[in-house]
Formats: C-alpha cells, sequence, structure tokens
C-alpha cells in the first residue's frame, strides 16, 4: 500500500526480460517491440502468431475452398499458379541441374521487382474511406493496396522489392503534400498482429526505411511479409501553414533536443559499450571524479571494462539483464533507465539507495541525464513516485503542512497566533515559513488570511476583487459572490389564462405597450 498516494502502487515485469513498468499498457508495448509475447501455432503448417483471432484467421484458410494447398508440407496460397510453382520448385526435384520449362498459360509471375521497372504495374490502390479528426483538424484517410502476382523468395530479393515498392506507395499517398508536411502512417496486413505505426514525421523523413525497421522488428524476418496479401494504410496529413509573422512552435526533434539541453551526457563511442560507459561516467559525477573522463575517453572505457568484468559479462551491447547485474556491483548506487520507446518512462528501477544513476535509452544507445526535472521539463521530480511536478509543496508525496502551505517536518505542537493574517501554526518554525517570502516578494501571510468579521479563510489569488463578507465562492464561475448568486438559467415564466384577463379592470387591461415589452425581457434570468 502506497501511503502518500493512497491507492495500491503495482508494477508489472515482463516474464521474459524481468522489465518492471507501472502500467499494464506500458508492458504491452515492451511485449509487443521486443516480440515478448505468447506464440500460437498452427496445428497444419506450424506458423507462429501473436494473437489467437489471427491463428483462427490463418486455420481457416487451410479448409477453405478459395485458397489452395500443398498437400505435402500444407502451406496456403491465394493462386493455383503459385501453388503448382511451389510445387515444382519443392516437391518435384528430380537433379541434374536442368531447368525445367515453363508449364503455365499466361503472363510469368514476377520473381522480385526492380528499379528499372514500373513498380505501379505490381500493385493498385483503391481508397477505403476517410474520417474526420478534429484535433488535428484534418482527415484520416484508408487506402487498401492489392498486390499482383509476385512470387519473390530469399532475402535479398524481398528485401529490394519490399524497398522498391514501398517507395513508389508512399510516393502516391503523399503526391499533394509539400515537403515540412507532417504524416502519421500506420500498415496493416494479415502476417502482421498489430499494425505497424509511425509518430508524426515530416513527409521528407518518410521513406521506405522507416517501414522496413518496422516490419523487420515486428516479424523478426522479411521473408514472413507475404505480398500476395492486400495492405491496408492509414494515413493522417496535417499541413503546416508557411510565412507569417507568428511565432511557430518548435518540432521535437531528438538529435536536436540531446544537443541543446543540458540535462544530458552524450556517450560518444564506437564499441557496444554505451551501457557501462554511461554508468562510470554517471558515477564520476556523483563521486565529484567527472573531470578525469571528461577530458580523455580512454578513462572512460578502461572504467566501462572493469565494469564488465566485475559482473562478469562480456563486452557486447547490453539489456535490462546486464544492467541488473551491473546494478548487484555497484553498491550504494541506484540505477534508472528511462526508454523512449516507452515515452521516456523509466522501465527499470534498482533497489533503494542514496546516490540515484539515471540512463536515457534511445534508439539502442545510452545517454546519462544529469537533471531529471529538466529531463522532463518539470521545476520538481519526486524520487518516490519517479513524477515530476511544478511545485515542490503541491506534489502529495512531500505531506505539505495544511497551515503554512510548506514542507518541514512535524515535530511537537504549540500553536501560535499570527495576527496579521488572522490564523494560528503549529509551531515556530510553521510560523516562520508562514512569513517566508518567495522570489515574487509574496508569502501564504499575504495570501492566505481569516476574515476578523466573518470569520471566512480566504485564498487572496483566487479573488478577482477584494473580500466581501457572506461571499461565497462558485466553481462554475471561478469567483466569489453573495449568496443568492444564480449561475444558471432559470425557467421562463408561464403565461396567464386569457379568462383572468375578464376579471381585470380597464386600467389593468390598458397596460402601456413599455410595460408589456419590459416584463418579456425580464422573462429569464441569469
Amino acid at each position: 500500500m502506497d501511503h502518500h498516494r493512497g491507492k495500491m502502487s503495482r508494477k508489472y515485469e515482463c516474464p521474459h526480460c524481468g522489465a518492471t513498468f507501472s502500467k499494464r499498457s506500458l508492458l504491452d508495448e515492451h511485449k509487443r517491440l521486443l516480440g515478448h509475447q505468447d506464440i500460437f501455432k498452427c496445428r497444419v503448417c506450424d506458423k507462429g502468431f501473436y494473437r489467437k483471432s489471427n491463428l483462427e484467421s490463418h486455420e481457416r484458410k487451410h479448409s477453405s475452398s478459395e485458397f489452395y494447398q500443398s498437400e505435402k508440407c500444407k502451406k496456403v496460397f491465394s493462386h493455383p499458379d503459385l501453388l503448382s510453382l511451389h510445387k515444382q520448385n519443392f516437391h518435384n526435384q528430380s537433379g541434374g541441374g536442368v531447368k525445367r520449362k515453363a508449364t503455365q498459360d499466361g503472363p510469368s509471375i514476377k520473381r522480385k521487382v526492380t528499379k528499372y521497372d514500373d513498380p505501379s504495374d505490381s500493385y493498385t490502390i483503391s481508397v477505403v474511406g476517410t474520417q474526420k479528426m478534429p484535433k488535428f483538424n484534418t482527415t484520416s484517410t484508408r487506402y487498401k493496396v492489392a498486390f499482383r502476382e509476385l512470387d519473390i523468395r530469399g532475402n535479398p530479393n524481398i528485401l529490394k522489392s519490399l524497398r522498391v515498392l514501398l517507395n513508389s506507395i508512399i510516393k502516391d499517398v503523399t503526391e499533394f503534400m509539400e515537403p515540412d508536411d507532417l504524416v502519421r502512417l500506420s500498415v496493416q496486413c494479415p502476417e502482421l498482429d498489430f499494425p505497424i505505426s509511425l509518430p508524426f514525421i515530416k513527409l521528407s523523413q518518410l521513406n521506405a526505411e522507416r517501414l522496413l525497421t518496422e516490419i523487420e522488428r515486428v516479424l523478426q524476418s522479411y521473408e514472413q511479409f507475404v505480398m500476395d496479401e492486400t495492405l491496408e494504410i492509414e494515413l493522417i496529413h496535417v499541413s503546416l501553414p508557411s510565412g507569417g509573422i507568428g511565432k511557430r512552435c518548435k518540432y521535437v526533434d531528438l538529435g536536436k533536443t540531446l544537443e541543446e539541453k543540458r540535462c544530458f551526457l552524450q556517450i560518444q563511442n564506437n564499441d557496444e559499450l554505451c551501457c557501462a560507459r554511461a554508468i562510470m561516467t554517471s558515477k564520476a559525477r556523483l563521486d565529484d571524479k567527472w573531470n578525469p573522463i571528461r577530458q580523455g575517453r580512454s578513462i572512460q572505457m578502461n572504467l566501462a571494462k572493469e565494469l564488465h568484468h566485475n559482473a562478469d559479462i562480456p563486452l557486447r551491447r547490453c539489456g535490462i539483464d546486464d544492467i541488473k547485474a551491473f546494478q548487484r556491483v555497484l553498491e550504494g548506487y541506484q540505477i534508472h533507465v528511462a526508454s523512449k520507446e516507452h515515452f521516456n518512462a523509466i522501465i527499470y528501477e534498482g533497489p533503494e539507495a542514496e546516490k540515484k544513476i539515471y540512463l536515457y535509452l534511445h534508439d539502442c544507445h545510452y545517454d546519462v541525464i544529469t537533471k531529471m526535472p529538466a529531463f522532463l521539463g518539470r521545476n520538481y521530480f519526486c524520487t518516490k513516485c519517479n513524477k515530476g511536478s511544478d511545485h515542490k509543496e503541491s506534489h502529495t508525496c512531500n505531506n505539505t503542512c495544511h497551515n503554512c502551505y510548506k514542507i518541514h517536518d512535524v515535530q511537537k505542537e504549540q500553536w501560535k497566533y499570527c495576527e496579521d493574517c488572522n490564523r494560528y501554526f503549529r509551531n515556530n518554525i510553521c510560523f516562520d515559513l508562514h512569513k517566508q517570502k518567495s522570489n515574487s516578494g509574496q508569502s501564504t501571510c499575504n495570501t492566505n488570511f481569516r476574515c476578523n468579521q466573518c470569520g471566512q479563510s480566504v485564498y487572496a489569488k483566487l479573488h478577482k476583487t477584494p473580500h466581501k463578507c457572506g461571499e461565497q465562492y462558485c466553481r462554475v464561475c471561478k469567483d466569489y459572490f453573495p449568496e443568492n448568486h444564480q449561475c444558471y438559467m432559470l425557467l421562463e415564466q408561464t403565461k396567464k389564462d386569457n379568462t383572468n384577463c375578464l376579471s381585470q379592470n380597464k386600467h389593468e387591461i390598458g397596460q402601456s405597450s413599455a410595460e408589456s415589452s419590459l416584463k418579456k425581457k425580464c422573462k429569464k434570468s441569469f
């Protein structure tokens, strides 16, 4: 039980690598990116899937009459020519090195797509639908890409063909956009358990290499990316204005952020010891031995190799398990790892220690975080819950005093009265802190006081006008009003019955038109 927040603090741990997360969604994202998921295998062809629903959809292909299945290896094909070609290549080997003659009628099936071919002849693109995106003031367009007869095998041919086809598809769906516009692309196909999504990037940075990197991460191989199926592409386009004199927001660029922000120490290395280098560099800063490392990289490399030797870890690229081994060697230090892939969340936290080391993992590289508040863009960072806050006194983990609104140790109560703000305080420390002025010249004694006449506690920052006795704070209007204040619209008054007008005297019947119009205006009250 977390007594500071009054909630049950839970940590979700990955059963494969031991990485811990504070949210289940972060654990699911970690499993998807690194492939640490349970695999459901087909009982017919032994093909693996991460989702059971995709396995069931795949197994229906074996029994469907719309697909063509090999009797020996149980592989499924979408075209009879592909099945016959598969049988000739894998189930009808005769030896001798003699090339077989083509037995199929019509145009031959392409074995690869090169830069000399027209890629648009190998697929067709159609618009499936659009959806409004009010958040970005744009629309999301869904495309369906259907590939024609392709039988590409072998990693070199698959990689070259995918690069040519994806570049052509991207060019077709983005031909009307400007290079500086922002786009977000997601790709889904039957072979993918999860859609491959790219964040908002400039159109000039969108290319086939970005997509191929994500495809290889999800499938672990390009050979599983079958191009006889259809692709579904969702594209969100945000057009950026050009010109003008207004101040434009900076685009988030990780390289620029690492260069401009002073809370990073970039580890520049040509080997795979960036993790150990970052740990020893941060340790040297905490021990006031930073200057020798800053002057020469050889010292940093020797310390990193020594750390690998002490932890009994080979000189290689390190993961979470290796960091746990480093943590066991470094007594008195607590290692934290923040990951870019998990939205800068802390994915590993060592045992509690006085000296804390913070590492930043991005693009399989480790850098040192010197100041966590600057890293998170906040004024304060809590080491208990690993969260940032704009004000130290407003953070719940610090148990702020409700009298002086400052942080201090709870001592023996000796209540003391302040004549200026008409309030009582626990002891002399609490009394002195409420008199202490900030950089703006304000203090708790000036902003929080109790009225001598009505006894109401007043917070001056909420008052737009000077305090008046009897006023109450309205949460709807965000200001103080009298007790009879009504901030809602009243019901319209009911009209009088016409029969009552017969009993009225002539003077009442002959009311002026000005008075009647005035009553109509007063039917609604705010």
